[in-house]
């Protein structure tokens, strides 16, 4: 998973967290892409559920990131992803609520966000991470992914001049295109699943 937490020196992609962050014992993975390798028997990976859910119910402490906390201290050996495999979707500039002084407004509109994400080429993206609640990709069914990327591009032109969320919304939408085509060879039953949820 993606390393989520304070780097003195950036990671790279492969490099094995632990080794890398020596010191801090208060960080986590980004949950959003991740590979877990589960054991090799049914058994096996019976037991591992029986017991994970056992400690879950034990947890005591807050947080905001608690899952991915959590798989932190239950799992070793997590290796550091690139920022083109985990590259959350969200506007580089956000609104300041204020235009006047330019300089103050336009220091706050800056997002928050780390220097890889920051210096990412949207061309060189593997996978686009949606999280949250302030853009979900299905708002655009009803459109082609060609109209989907034009009205994202013009809906967030100022805020997003990298076209980052007109390029991940396309990419959802011709995912779902995909989907679309493929059920059509598939069992009715399925079919009209796939019916229901895309409406």
């Amino acid at each position: 998973g993606m390393y989520h937490g304070v780097a003195y020196e950036p990671l790279h992609h492969g490099e094995l967290i632990r080794d890398s962050v020596f010191g801090d014992d208060w960080w986590c993975v980004n949950a959003g892409v991740m590979r877990l390798d589960p054991r090799p028997t049914k058994r096996a990976r019976r037991g591992d559920l029986t017991s994970m859910l056992h400690e879950v119910r034990q947890i005591r402490y807050r947080s905001a990131l608690p899952e991915q906390y959590y798989l932190v201290e239950r799992f070793e050996g997590w290796r550091h992803l690139d920022q083109s495999w985990n590259m959350e979707i969200g506007p580089q500039y956000k609104d300041p609520g204020f235009t006047w002084p330019r300089s103050e407004a336009q220091e706050a509109a800056m997002v928050s966000r780390s220097c890889p994400w920051a210096l990412q080429s949207v061309a060189e993206v593997r996978l686009f991470h949606f999280s949250g609640t302030k853009l979900q990709p299905w708002w655009n069914v009803d459109l082609s992914p060609e109209e989907t990327f034009k009205e994202a591009s013009r809906r967030w032109q100022h805020r997003d001049p990298r076209r980052l969320i007109a390029t991940a919304l396309k990419e959802w939408r011709c995912a779902l295109e995909e989907l679309e085509k493929e059920s059509a060879k598939w069992r009715l039953k399925e079919q009209q699943l796939v019916g229901e949820v895309i409406g």
